[in-house]
C-alpha cells in the first residue's frame, strides 16, 4: 500500500497536501520529486501500481471545512480503481465522528458505498455493520484470500 497522507482540508473540501505533509519521507530520502499530489494523477496511480496493490487515502469524501458537511466523491477511488488499486482509509471511530455524520456506522457506510474498499477502524463491530449496510458488492482479488488466511 501506499500512503496518501495530509495535513488538513482545504475550505474548498480538498486534501492539504503540503509540508510536511507534502511527500512520502522515503522519496525525499531517495531524491524522487513525487508529491502527494502528484501520486493521485494518472502518471502517479501508474506509477503507484508498479510496487502496491492499493493506496491508504486519509479520507476521500468531499469535506467542507466551514461546517463538514460530506458533498461526494473527490475521484481518487473512482480513479484507483480504474487503474486497478485498492482503497483502504483510516481512522474511523465511534466517538470521534464531526466530519458531517452523527452517526458513526452511517459513515463509514457512506465511505463504502463510495467504492471504498476497506477501512480501519477502533471499533470492528461498527466497520462490520457498515460494511454490511453498504450497497457496493466488492468482488475479492484472488490472492487477497489467500494473504487472509494467513493471518
Amino acid at each position: 500500500m501506499q500512503l496518501i497522507d495530509a495535513d488538513d482540508v482545504n475550505p474548498d473540501g480538498s486534501l492539504s497536501l503540503v509540508p510536511p505533509s507534502k511527500q512520502p519521507y522515503d522519496f525525499v530520502v531517495a531524491g524522487i520529486p513525487f508529491t502527494y499530489a502528484d501520486l493521485l494523477t494518472n502518471r502517479g496511480l501508474d506509477f503507484v501500481k508498479s510496487y502496491a496493490d492499493g493506496i491508504d487515502r486519509n479520507g476521500d469524501g468531499k469535506l467542507t471545512i466551514n461546517d463538514r458537511r460530506v458533498e461526494g466523491s473527490t475521484g481518487v477511488i473512482e480513479n484507483a480503481h480504474r487503474k486497478g488499486l485498492l482503497v483502504h482509509t483510516w481512522t474511523f471511530r465511534n466517538d470521534a465522528s464531526g466530519y458531517g455524520f452523527n452517526d458513526p456506522k452511517a459513515e463509514m457506510t457512506f465511505y463504502f458505498n463510495l467504492g471504498l474498499d476497506g477501512l480501519f477502524t477502533d471499533f470492528p463491530d461498527t466497520g462490520v455493520a457498515a460494511r454490511a449496510e453498504s450497497t457496493v458488492i466488492v468482488k475479492e482479488k484472488n490472492d487477497l484470500k489467500s494473504c487472509r488466511k494467513n493471518f
